[in-house]
């Protein structure tokens, strides 16, 4: 037979188990069953002694961690990408990509676009993929208006999930746009 001995407020001590077929059980030992013994070897966490009875006791399960929570609530909205919608060039109607790859591109390119009114290329078009990889044609104003559109949402995106981080709750932004 398996036994446990505790002190008065059912902590292990010294041996804290027994097996009286190796040696004889300490005085005041608590005999258990060999159900409560198996429990007891699989989880030692979830059971304690109670007026010398094993009982079962739930394990605390930590809360959530509101930064893991809150990056992942940002990769979802991340992999979901931005839809945008042109009035003035539907052509580049579509889903892009806001990976830091992607987002690295457009702002590259948006940058030098604003600054120089041309794109780096020199052109005053330029193809670029949608989330899938079709590529559309955009005048230098329309990818100009796309940048712009895609750093104010990876920005409201990036400070809300720091709200949420800090135990806050997020108001995600609408991850669809109309630019001219």
């Amino acid at each position: 037979m398996h036994y446990v001995s505790v002190d008065a407020n059912g902590l292990l001590t010294f041996p804290g188990f027994a097996d009286d077929t190796i040696a004889p059980p300490p005085a005041g030992a608590i005999p258990l069953t060999d159900d409560q013994w198996q429990a007891w070897v699989v989880n030692q966490q979830s059971y304690c002694i109670v007026n010398g009875i094993v009982t079962y006791v739930a394990p605390v399960v930590p809360p959530p961690d509101p930064v893991a929570l809150s990056q992942a609530a940002l990769a979802v909205r991340i992999a979901l990408g931005i839809e945008i919608t042109s009035d003035s060039t539907p052509a580049v109607n579509g889903t892009y990509a806001l990976d830091s790859v992607s987002t690295g591109q457009i702002f590259q390119i948006g940058v030098i676009t604003k600054q120089f009114g041309t794109f780096p290329s020199g052109s005053f078009t330029q193809m670029y993929p949608d989330i899938s990889g079709t590529l559309h044609e955009f005048p230098t104003t329309v990818f100009i208006s796309f940048f712009l559109v895609v750093a104010a949402y990876t920005s409201a995106l990036n400070v809300q999930q720091v709200v949420m981080a800090q135990g806050g709750s997020p108001a995600w932004p609408a991850s669809t746009y109309d630019i001219p």
